[in-house]
């Protein structure tokens, strides 16, 4: 786990959808099914790929990738920071 989280916050950044581990600095701006996914285990992130795979909530993640660029964008950008 990083201290902040660099990479995620960066590909949030940039409206990619998100997993990462539940440890560390990103749990300050990463949150399940709101702006991202996460996972705590191994089975966790079995899951969490078997569902991305299914393809059945597409809308949802678009709508958590919008929040969780909008989140980074608005929180920790440049003139912000």
């Amino acid at each position: 786990p990083e201290p902040f989280g660099l990479v995620v916050a960066e590909a949030m950044a940039s409206g990619c959808l998100v997993v990462s581990g539940a440890g560390g600095g990103t749990a300050d701006f990463l949150v399940h099914r709101q702006t991202g996914l996460t996972f705590f285990s191994d089975e966790d992130l079995t899951a969490t790929v078997s569902m991305l795979l299914r393809g059945s909530q597409t809308s949802e993640w678009q709508a958590w990738a919008r929040e969780g660029q909008r989140l980074v964008q608005n929180k920790y950008s440049v003139g912000t920071m």
